[in-house]
């Protein structure tokens, strides 16, 4: 079996695929959400939750 490491930290898309790294498209789920909503939503993505910041 083959397998594959996960691209933790790598936000390039060419070198995920370069280096042969796990990589999972969900664009057609995305795509599935959005047509089957019933009504409006908001997803957040939510960003420095867990970062440390000095006051």
């Amino acid at each position: 079996m083959d397998y594959r490491s996960l691209p933790i930290g790598i936000s390039d898309f060419a070198e995920m695929i370069q280096k042969e790294f796990y990589y999972v498209d969900k664009t057609l789920m995305i795509r599935d959400l959005l047509n089957n909503i019933k009504q409006r939503s908001h997803f957040l993505r939510v960003r420095g939750v867990l970062e440390k910041h000095s006051i």
